[in-house]
């Protein structure tokens, strides 16, 4: 039987029968693409990292995070996600943490390879297969030919050019390969170049 007014109160109170608690839902913010956008911006705008957003939106971007179209509908959370599939990467599963000269190897090569643009992931693949065969991304990878390190620098000391600390870090090494080695000493000008010449002739 409904009670109306104080009775009513009364009524629930005596049932123990609490007001109910309406709980709003968290949705999180969606943003529409428009010309010029960019995974780089939109993060900065929400103080997330690219590579997050780009997890959490991979099916709606596609396999190359530097190419957005306009009119997707992003949703800005960050993930989780191996974002280099198919790219052949033998890294592991990226966080969303920003890649910085303390990522691993492979995180570093992807980073330093930004100036490539939509060419990144396909550049990436290239660097991969001329690593894999030299080093297996090894840092401290020793040839008693006497080349040394990620690139097989030969000498070793040649990657002192890009910082001082050539022999133990693969930020030295990998910004000697893919800035100064692959486009300027070697004249090659990419990672894929690269790879053309090291399938003909066994070595770069």
């Amino acid at each position: 039987m409904f009670l109306p007014g104080p009775a009513h109160a009364q009524t629930l109170k005596a049932f123990n029968i609490g007001t109910p608690v309406v709980t709003a839902v968290k949705t999180e913010p969606v943003v529409i693409v428009k010309s010029g956008d960019t995974l780089s911006a939109l993060a900065g705008q929400y103080n997330l990292s690219w590579q997050g957003i780009y997890c959490t939106n991979r099916k709606v971007i596609g396999p190359d995070p530097d190419v957005l179209r306009v009119g997707e509908q992003l949703v800005m959370k960050s993930s989780s996600c191996n974002a280099y599939s198919g790219y052949g990467n033998t890294a592991a599963t990226i966080t969303t943490a920003e890649y910085n000269t303390a990522g691993t190897p492979q995180q570093i090569a992807w980073h330093l390879l930004a100036s490539y643009g939509g060419n990144r992931p396909a550049e990436y693949a290239c660097l991969n297969h001329i690593i894999m065969h030299e080093s297996s991304w090894n840092v401290h990878a020793y040839n008693p030919s006497g080349a040394y390190g990620i690139p097989q620098a030969l000498p070793g000391s040649k990657m002192s050019v890009a910082g001082p600390d050539w022999q133990d870090s693969a930020y030295t090494q990998l910004k000697w390969m893919i800035d100064y080695y692959i486009p300027g000493i070697a004249k090659y000008k990419t990672p894929c170049g690269t790879w053309a010449m090291w399938q003909i002739q066994g070595w770069y």
